[in-house]
């Protein structure tokens, strides 16, 4: 018969279940994420087995402690002089590269992806080599965690696949990301909730929680161009095997209008609509489109720069989809709009400057249009921001005057 100690089945799935734990509190239940008897009992034998023995002992601890104060003076002394072993035998804790090893476990068992848990791996490896993997996981502070992403920001690239200490890169080479700073933090986070949850770690906070990149927002991190750069974005070549309509006119939207690269990548005919005698674009999430937030649906009137481009547009594909731009659909069924579209462009764009891109002609519309004089409210609304509540309660939208701010985008 086969050994299922602190075993439970629901449906399917297996949960380690203890009544009543050994370090207190109420019932503990966990999946296991597996429906295999025997890969459950395994991870019982890994966690479960070395806590409660750990848990036991200290609650033995406890017991002498209490002997020992009823007994003798001699006992006492000898005692004395025991517990700051005994306290050590109780206090130990897992190391981070312990806690690593453990978390990683727990993501093959719950069949994550190849993928998902090779990054997760380089990301552990990553932490435990930069506190150091003989490092008590709850001795890691919020102070040990900024001061690790201070360097990491300061890394080369490569860092992991050298085998010296790690060290500031030197000037002119790569450094790490940002955004992948931001990926092992976020990594670290996981990793800590997940080990409070599965009660290997009993005190202290997360020291990940709060400690983040200092990164800006929106397009303040995008470069305008200038509009000679903008009139060559606009006339990049295109590549062989592309739509080149969809080429020609995917800039000339965002330039004139503002609009997202998934917005342009789901441009259909009947989105042109005559609104109180404005011609416009209707951004909105019907017809099975998504959107990157509700403030994005909107009306963008279409600007006489904008117009030919337009009319070439439903005249060659007077209904349905406008744009051919190359979706991508993930393993997932997730669907990536542009994909391609974007690789492309984004390589071209290069060869006009290093920081420009596609995001860059949306920075372009904003930029002309404040430099115009155009309120900041209406270039929220045209591209798509958020509006307070004031300005949504005591300045309605008036396309008019929308249509004279897009006008004025060179």
């Amino acid at each position: 018969m086969a050994d299922t100690r602190y075993l439970q089945k629901r449906g399917n799935c297996w949960y380690v279940r203890i009544p009543s734990p050994p370090w207190g509190g109420g019932e503990f239940i966990c999946s296991l994420r597996t429906h295999d008897v025997k890969v459950a009992r395994s991870a019982r034998d890994r966690w479960v087995g070395p806590l409660i023995q750990a848990c036991n002992a200290g609650r033995l601890i406890q017991e002498v402690a209490a002997l020992a104060a009823k007994a003798d003076e001699e006992v006492a002394d000898r005692l004395r002089e025991l517990r700051p072993g005994l306290a050590g035998v109780q206090e130990k804790s897992l190391t981070l590269q312990e806690a690593a090893d453990k978390f990683i476990r727990h993501l093959e068992l719950g069949k994550s992806r190849a993928s998902s848990v090779a990054k997760h791996r380089a990301e552990l490896q990553a932490i435990c080599r930069l506190l150091r993997v003989d490092t008590a996981a709850a001795k890691v502070g919020k102070r040990d965690v900024a001061a690790m992403r201070d360097l990491l920001l300061q890394l080369p690239a490569n860092w992991q696949r050298v085998s010296t200490p790690p060290a500031p890169a030197s000037e002119g080479e790569k450094t790490l990301t940002p955004t992948t700073v931001e990926r092992v933090l976020q990594t670290g986070r996981r990793w800590y909730r997940w080990l409070h949850k599965e009660g290997l770690m009993h005190r202290g906070s997360n020291p990940f929680e709060d400690i983040e990149v200092a990164r800006g927002s929106g397009n303040g991190d995008v470069r305008p161009p200038t509009v000679a750069e903008a009139d060559a974005l606009c006339a990049l070549p295109c590549p062989n095997r592309f739509d080149a309509l969809s080429w020609k006119a995917a800039p000339a939207v965002a330039r004139y209008a503002g609009m997202r690269l998934a917005e342009v990548g789901q441009f259909q005919a009947e989105d042109i609509v005559m609104v109180h005698g404005v011609r416009c674009i209707s951004v909105s999430a019907s017809r099975g489109r998504t959107l990157k937030t509700a403030s994005s649906e909107r009306l963008v009137p279409i600007s006489d720069r904008l117009a030919p481009h337009a009319d070439e547009l439903l005249a060659a594909r007077p209904q349905g989809q406008l744009m051919h731009l190359g979706d991508y659909e993930t393993k997932r069924g997730v669907v990536k709009v542009a994909h391609y579209f974007g690789r492309r462009f984004a390589t071209r764009a290069k060869k006009v400057a290093e920081d420009l891109s596609f995001k860059s002609l949306r920075a372009y519309a904003s930029n002309a249009m404040l430099s115009a004089g155009v309120g900041e409210t209406d270039v929220d609304r045209l591209l798509g921001h958020a509006v307070s509540r004031i300005n949504r309660a005591y300045k309605g939208i008036n396309l008019a005057r929308l249509k004279k701010a897009v006008d004025s985008i060179a």
